[in-house]
């Protein structure tokens, strides 16, 4: 069975299985054949409504018709409407052209909501209301000295629980996750993150880039800690750009002279990967006896 067959079949319903399967692959993997089948249709379709109109068309009394010549006019028409038909099919590929090359919308960026007692975030200099707020750009967080607060986000595991008495300063979320952790401490546990979308924690020593993990950062006057508890961080000192990459279970720091080697977090069990030895509980009773 030729192709034209094929598509006059299938306009028709009459396909059986196979050749509906048939005309599938043809139109699958034949470009000449898919824009031969656009044309089909345009022509079939032109030919209906010519039909149709000249069936429900009543003759007007004072028209006089135009004489064409019997052997040329069935040509002429022919010529016609394929030339119709084929202007259409080009349209309607230009069309899809342009769909298909259209740039992709920006995405939208996600929901974020903040929340706890005794929290206070100001934007544009005031405080907003409520225990549970959706973060914009350049809101400012803060913590009381004895209350925590969480930035969790919509459809999506990524969750950063503050420590009391930390602020941090909200970026726009529609260029990825960006925070200015000015004080205090912070623990996050960041689901994986698209290329180019890395969680930015800036410090003011150090900046810390998150693709997926779990870790703690902390910042005062002098330095910035962070701990590793899963995956990797890069930390980078903002004053010399020099960089470490920590892994689970290591820690490292950074002041305003540069990053330090990461260092292996303590395993004992009370500490569990939180402490470094210096500080381990377990090691300062053995000194102490």
């Amino acid at each position: 069975m030729n192709r034209e067959d094929l598509f006059d079949r299938h306009l028709r319903g009459e396909l059986n299985e196979d050749e509906s399967a048939e005309l599938k692959h043809l139109l699958l993997h034949d470009a000449a054949a898919g824009r031969a089948f656009v044309e089909h249709v345009h022509e079939v379709n032109l030919m209906v409504r010519v039909g149709s109109q000249l069936q429900s068309a009543s003759p007007a009394q004072n028209v006089v018709p135009l004489a064409v010549p019997l052997a040329s006019s069935g040509k002429s028409f022919r010529r016609w409407w394929q030339a119709a038909a084929l202007a259409a099919c080009l349209l309607g590929l230009a069309i899809i052209g342009l769909t298909l090359n259209r740039s992709p919308s920006r995405p939208t960026a996600p929901t974020v909501y903040v929340s706890g007692n005794g929290m206070q975030v100001t934007r544009d200099g005031a405080l907003m209301d409520g225990d549970m707020i959706e973060v914009r750009p350049d809101d400012l967080i803060a913590t009381s000295t004895n209350e925590i607060a969480v930035i969790a986000y919509e459809n999506e595991s990524t969750r950063l629980e503050l420590f009391p008495g930390t602020v941090v300063l909200c970026g726009d979320v529609s260029a990825g996750k960006r925070f200015e952790l000015r004080r205090g401490g912070l623990q996050a546990r960041v689901a994986p993150q698209a290329p180019g979308q890395s969680m930015l924690i800036t410090t003011p020593h150090a900046q810390a880039t998150v693709i997926g993990t779990e870790f703690v950062v902390r910042a005062d006057e002098r330095a910035t800690k962070l701990d590793v508890f899963q995956g990797k961080v890069e930390l980078a000192c903002r004053s010399n750009a020099k960089k470490v990459t920590v892994s689970a279970g290591y820690w490292a720091s950074s002041t305003s002279s540069g990053t330090s080697e990461a260092k292996p977090l303590c395993k004992c069990s009370k500490c569990r990967g939180t402490n470094e030895p210096s500080n381990c509980p377990n090691l300062k009773k053995k000194n102490e006896k």
